[in-house]
């Protein structure tokens, strides 16, 4: 599900990791914009060109994130150009 301004948006994947969401109003420029993306998966079962974004410890888990790894665990844009701010949620089943 992608909520745009807390309404239900469009969206579609292209290539390996792009999310494009088209919000059900167009944004007025210069204004800021909040983008809900919820969605489920398994870091641990996904690789890109051969390589996992994550190892596990045995007291968890490590994370590697760049140069391109963030996707495997948030919408993200990873070009240098387009800044943003993220806040993130994530929930993790006990026992896991």
């Amino acid at each position: 599900e992608v909520r745009v301004n807390g309404r239900k948006a469009r969206f579609a994947t292209s290539g390996d990791h792009e999310l494009e969401v088209t919000p059900a109003e167009k944004l007025a420029k210069g204004r800021a914009v909040s983008v809900v993306v919820r969605y489920a998966g398994k870091p641990s079962q996904l690789k890109i060109n051969g390589w996992t974004a994550w190892a596990r410890t045995p007291d968890g888990g490590v994370a590697a994130q760049e140069p391109e790894s963030a996707v495997w665990w948030y919408p993200s844009n990873d070009h240098p150009l387009d800044k943003a701010t993220y806040d993130i949620s994530v929930s993790v089943p006990d026992g896991t």
